[in-house]
């Protein structure tokens, strides 16, 4: 659902922006929680989820890959597993295609090095960043401290932090600091794994649906984090679509406790106007949602952000907008 709060529109290019948010962020208050879509401009150009898997298919099992267009029934000379993973794949159930994909080439009792993954690893090594990581990386800025939560593998965000005054740490699964208004809370947050700095070495990534049932129910780590940073910080949802399965998860792992604790914030989230089901889906759960024009490549969003990027650095210039 649309904020309650006054829109503004920073510029006449721009979204129109909720008040209170532009506020949040005035305060050092927002904290942003990018997704694929962050990574698909150019010039880095990365594949969202789908589009990684049938890469990873393309590379792994060129029977099956045809299929993935989910035109034409699969043949009867492909196996079960295979006509299964087809299935999913055209349910949008992504991460449970890759499950499957790596069960059946693996085995259960893996002992060397996922051939899955080190075919996603090749596929998301971008080394430019996009406008928006840019964008994202000022408004993150917290002038002592910048801390940015992200789903993406890449490090695109630590090329873009590596120019400012101070560094930036990367966290990825395990070791993140619990989210707080000090200063050390700090970093790039890759909270479903990040890419490791040297090629072909094995990591921790959330890929499939077991790697999704490891974390946000089992150890809870991701869920855990969410629910603290929602406690301090207004979460903004950037760069995710009704076909990502980070967004099913993300937003379970959220709305539940907004309903029953007062001093959890309800997440903005970024959504193009012409993504439907999303915004129903969203409707639905009762989220808030920052709608923008999904037309010539999301670029209403990008500038959307830089605009908002360029108002919050000038002094001043932000207090006197939001107060207007």
């Amino acid at each position: 659902m649309p904020s309650d709060s006054r829109l503004i529109k920073i510029a006449d290019d721009a979204a129109e922006l909720p008040e209170d948010l532009l506020l949040a962020q005035s305060k050092q208050e927002v904290l942003f929680l990018a997704g694929a879509g962050v990574s698909m401009g150019e010039p880095a150009n990365l594949p969202n989820f789908r589009e990684l898997v049938r890469e990873v298919y393309r590379k792994l099992d060129p029977l099956v890959y045809p299929y993935l267009d989910c035109k034409a029934s699969p043949c009867t000379a492909l196996s079960s597993a295979q006509r299964a993973e087809i299935s999913r794949y055209c349910r949008n159930d992504f991460d449970v295609a890759l499950g499957l994909l790596e069960r059946r080439i693996e085995g259960d009792d893996m002992t060397e090095p996922s051939r899955v993954r080190e075919a996603v690893q090749q596929q998301v090594s971008a080394k430019t960043p996009t406008p928006l990581h840019r964008a994202l990386s000022i408004l993150a800025d917290r002038g002592n401290a910048t801390a940015i939560l992200t789903t993406n593998f890449d490090r695109l965000f630590e090329r873009c932090t590596r120019r400012k005054n101070h560094s930036v740490p990367t966290y990825g699964l395990g070791g993140m600091p619990r989210p707080s208004r000090r200063t050390d809370f700090t970093g790039i947050f890759h909270i479903h794994g990040v890419l490791p700095h040297r090629p072909k070495t094995s990591t921790d990534l959330v890929l499939t649906d077991r790697d999704f049932g490891e974390y946000y129910f089992r150890r809870r780590s991701i869920p855990d984090l969410l629910y603290d940073a929602s406690r301090i910080y207004q979460l903004v949802l950037i760069g995710y679509s009704a076909d990502d399965p980070p967004m099913r998860y993300l937003l379970n792992a959220i709305a539940a406790d907004t309903k029953r604790f007062h001093d959890i914030r309800q997440p903005y989230i970024f959504v193009p106007d012409n993504d439907e089901r999303l915004l129903s889906d969203l409707e639905g759960r009762g989220q808030k949602t920052i709608t923008y024009c999904g037309d010539n490549h999301h670029i209403e969003l990008t500038k959307t952000i830089k605009r908002w990027a360029a108002v919050s650095t000038r002094s001043g210039a932000q207090r006197a907008l939001v107060s207007s």
